[in-house]
């Protein structure tokens, strides 16, 4: 069912696109969707049940669904499918994503959850949840990530085969082959949103569509604030090829970030909640000099895969209990 509506919703929008791009522009147009709804406290099992009748209805305009998936391919997406059966036990879902998702189907709206460790961030991922969690409780909203994955998968099988027959199935091998992508893709995280929407965008980068690249990437920024790291890149691209085409990308951009960006400035102050204001929600970071500082930025690739403890946010008061001989 699922499948059916990112697949309608997509045909209803962008009915001439390639179907695996047409795949993504369904999940993005689906998320602003509910995020509409949200917003005007209207995200109930009975709107969101006409939301997805209707993008499943779009399958009238193109049914064409994304080509065949190597053997290998599918194998791997159907042992992650059995994987993301277990029950929710990663950190950051239980931690924020999944009281996000609850909170959303209780209250039927975006609100300030002050009881959450986060009590806001950018939910486009958690918005698109929704659906499954009334469907099938916090398991189902694993589906979602498992979606993308496959869309993902799809996308770059899609663009490169428009340079070599073998270029787009070596692509989707080398991203589907990652471990973390399978863990990703198997729990009720954001960063495989976040790669989908990236990928998209750069895809129509290429394309030369810039409004719609542009909206990709506007929308990776309502999933996740890394996003705008993505959209800088993809505007210095453009600055350099084509800087005429730069207001049709940075518009297109604004139209799906806007949003999300005028919500969080509205309910905090901060539309990079928590990380431009002071509050009890900062992430407490110990006082270093310059040099510190600099040693740090040095090694924090080593240290983030083999000394944790070094980029772990832990005060000195906390330090000195655990640890009191140091």
């Amino acid at each position: 069912m699922g499948c059916l509506a990112i697949m309608g919703a997509g045909s209803l929008v962008a009915p001439r696109s390639e179907p695996a791009l047409r795949c993504a522009i369904g999940i993005a147009t689906l998320a602003h969707t509910l995020f509409f709804l949200a917003l005007i406290g209207q995200l109930r099992a009975i709107a969101v049940a006409i939301v997805v009748l209707i993008a499943i209805a779009g399958l009238m305009r193109n049914a064409a669904m994304p080509g065949r998936i190597p053997v290998a391919l599918a194998v791997v997406f159907a042992a992650m499918f059995i994987i993301a059966l277990r029950p929710p036990l990663a950190f950051d879902e239980t931690l924020y994503h999944l009281p996000f998702i609850r909170g959303l189907v209780e209250s039927g709206g975006l609100a300030f959850r002050d009881r959450l460790r986060f009590p806001v961030f950018p939910q486009m991922h958690e918005l698109l949840c929704v659906p499954f969690y009334l469907a099938g409780g916090d398991v189902a909203t694993h589906m979602m990530s498992w979606i993308e994955v496959a869309a993902t998968a799809a996308l770059l099988i899609e663009w490169g085969n428009r340079f070599s027959r073998g270029a787009g199935l070596l692509a989707a091998a080398l991203f589907c082959g990652s471990p973390i992508i399978v863990q990703f893709g198997t729990v009720t995280y954001v960063d495989v949103a976040l790669a989908l929407f990236v990928t998209a965008g750069f895809y129509c980068l290429d394309l030369r569509r810039y409004a719609v690249s542009g909206f990709f990437l506007g929308t990776a920024c309502s999933v996740k604030y890394l996003g705008g790291y993505f959209t800088i890149a993809a505007v210095v691209i453009v600055l350099i090829a084509n800087r005429r085409a730069v207001i049709t990308l940075v518009a297109g951009c604004l139209a799906a970030a806007l949003p999300t960006t005028v919500w969080l400035t509205v309910m905090t102050g901060d539309p990079l909640f928590p990380f431009l204001r002071h509050g009890i929600w900062d992430l407490p970071a110990p006082p270093a000099t310059g040099a510190v500082h600099l040693d740090r930025i040095v090694r924090v690739v080593w240290d983030v895969a083999f000394a944790r403890d070094r980029v772990n946010h832990v005060s000195a008061e906390h330090q000195e209990r655990t640890n009191p001989s140091r």
